[in-house]
């Protein structure tokens, strides 16, 4: 155990008799909380969290080195796997961009208008032209517009033509997500 003195700044104590090292004061300059000798009183067990919460605790070389390494992992592991999802949508933004290039805006210059508005507001001719438009797409197309619309808690996304299309259509006015 570290020999502890009283901080002469603000009567917290600090170990290895430095007040610059005066972990309540880091912690609380941090908005962290402090935990104080209470807290081992009352502990019925004496664990790493409760040793190491607050920073009062002191790790050997290699063990801080070890915990180190770990958490240098972790932080990589949570980099890598968000650069994926990142790529993942930079394609299908790609994808969907060329699609609605190619076969949408070829089509009809109205057809962006049209897909702002709801579908159940648009007139009968501005429906039956849209769903015209709509039809002459694939069911891979259909799948990579609906998910690029896809949010968490949707419905799966259907596998036939008829159902993309009209959840395509119940979709199609959402913000994009990238």
């Amino acid at each position: 155990m570290c020999h502890l003195m009283t901080c002469a700044a603000n009567g917290h104590t600090a170990p290895f008799g430095c007040p610059s090292l005066c972990f309540q004061c880091l912690r609380n300059d941090l908005g962290k909380p402090y935990v104080g000798p209470e807290t081992y009183k009352r502990a019925t067990k004496m664990t790493s969290g409760i040793t190491f919460y607050a920073g009062s605790g002191m790790l050997d070389t290699e063990v801080l080195e070890e915990v180190q390494r770990r958490h240098d992992l972790r932080l990589e592991k949570k980099t890598s796997i968000d650069q994926k999802k990142k790529k993942a949508q930079r394609k299908l933004k790609k994808e969907v961009s060329a699609i609605k290039r190619a076969k949408l805006d070829k089509f009809c210059k109205k057809t962006k208008t049209l897909a702002r508005k709801k579908f159940e507001s648009l007139k009968a001719a501005e429906k039956k032209h849209l769903l015209k438009i709509l039809k002459k797409l694939t069911v891979a197309e259909l799948k990579l517009l609906c998910r690029w619309y896809k949010r968490t808690g949707d419905n799966p996304i259907p596998s036939t033509k008829e159902p993309l299309l009209a959840r395509y259509i119940e979709t199609m006015r959402r913000d994009s997500p990238a």
